[in-house]
């Protein structure tokens, strides 16, 4: 079966086996937070949410105060080894962190880098093994800042609401015992 998609591929396209597996691996799969996140509560962790008028899920600090909470989707892409990057959007109002749950492996956990409200921060964890039919999840928190206004927080200050709008998944390998 591989020889004739090599030969065909090689008849048709002019290339060789390699690239086009290379082309195959490299796809990117982007998940959408507010479309392929329907998940919004998840046992142990704080409540997301849809932010209206925002294509954005957010933990809202102000009520969960420092707590994770997590959205989660059911895989539906090829068993693989992938890259993974989180679309983050800062907030003014403190430096929020956020991790991935594969199946029921955690991923370290990526801290925001500053704090200019609206400005979108990626992160990318690195060869994660994601299997078809997999939960995965991604968990963000509030977070606070001396510097902000008093609020409902649980130190007296408005809390950051933890948002992120997208995963794009990009394949670079097989998983093991593929």
């Amino acid at each position: 079966m591989k020889a004739t998609i090599y030969a065909f591929a090689l008849s048709v396209f002019g290339v060789s086996a390699p690239a086009v597996i290379s082309a195959a691996v490299s796809k990117t799969i982007i998940l959408a937070a507010t479309a392929d996140f329907p998940i919004l509560k998840v046992d142990n962790f704080a409540q997301t949410r849809i932010e209206q008028g925002k294509a954005v899920i957010s933990v809202d600090g102000d009520i969960t105060g420092f707590a994770f909470g997590m959205a989660q989707t059911r895989f539906q892409g090829v068993d693989g080894l992938y890259d993974v990057t989180i679309t983050t959007v800062q907030d003014g109002d403190g430096v929020c962190e956020y991790f991935l749950r594969v199946g029921a492996k955690d991923t370290d956990i990526f801290r925001q880098t500053g704090m200019k409200g609206g400005m979108m921060e990626d992160h990318t964890w690195k060869r994660l093994i994601i299997r078809r039919g997999e939960l995965i999840g991604v968990a963000g928190n509030g977070s606070d800042s001396a510097q902000n206004a008093p609020g409902k927080g649980p130190r007296g200050f408005h809390m950051a609401h933890g948002r992120w709008s997208k995963l794009a998944l990009v394949r670079v390998g097989d998983a093991p015992g593929s």
